[in-house]
C-alpha cells in the first residue's frame, strides 16, 4: 500500500515539473484562386485574404508554416510566413498524412500553420486526431480550424476569418 502511495506521488510530480506540450496546428485552406485551372494564382480577393490570415495569426507565434506543391496554397501561406520569419514546408496536396506525420515528428508543442485545398482540409485535422471537420465546399474559402494537442487529447476550435463565404 505504501509503495504505491509513493507511485502516486511520484507520478503526480513528475506531471508538475513535466508538463505535456501544447501543440497547435491552424488548418485553412487556399484563399480564392483566379480561375479554375490546375495551378492558378490567387485571385486579388485572394491575396487579400492571405494578408488577412497572416495579420490574424500574427501573435501566434508561428513556427512552421506547410504549403502543397501548388501556386494558391503557396501564395497564401507565405504572407504568414514572411510575418513569422519562417521558410514555408511543401508536402504533396495528394498525401495528407505527409504533412501529418511531420507535424507529429518535427513540431511537438510549436505553432503551425498548413494551408490545404478543400477536399484535403478534413482529412488533415482527422490525422491530428480532430474528427469533425466536414470536407469543404467549393466557395467556402473563410474557415480556420484550429486543433490543440496535448498528450492524447485532441480539442478543435472553429473560426472564420476576412470576408465571409457560403
Amino acid at each position: 500500500m505504501a509503495f504505491l502511495a509513493i507511485i502516486i506521488i511520484v507520478s503526480w510530480i513528475w506531471c508538475w515539473w513535466w508538463p505535456v506540450p501544447v501543440t497547435t496546428v491552424y488548418i485553412s485552406r487556399h484563399a480564392e484562386k483566379l480561375n479554375y485551372t490546375s495551378d492558378t494564382p490567387l485571385s486579388p480577393v485572394g491575396e487579400v485574404r492571405a494578408l488577412e490570415l497572416a495579420h490574424v495569426l500574427k501573435d501566434e507565434g508561428i513556427d512552421a508554416v506547410f504549403v502543397t506543391q501548388f501556386l494558391r496554397t503557396q501564395q497564401t501561406g507565405q504572407p504568414t510566413a514572411t510575418e513569422s520569419g519562417v521558410n514555408v514546408i511543401q508536402y504533396d496536396a495528394g498525401i495528407s498524412q505527409e504533412v501529418v506525420d511531420a507535424i507529429l515528428a518535427n513540431h511537438i508543442g510549436q505553432q503551425v500553420l498548413v494551408i490545404g485545398h478543400s477536399n484535403t482540409v478534413d482529412d488533415i485535422a482527422i490525422g491530428l486526431g480532430a474528427p469533425g471537420v466536414p470536407e469543404l465546399d467549393e466557395l467556402q474559402f473563410d474557415r480556420l480550424f484550429v486543433v490543440h494537442r496535448f498528450g492524447s487529447t485532441v480539442h478543435l476550435d472553429r473560426l472564420r476569418y476576412g470576408v465571409e463565404t457560403p
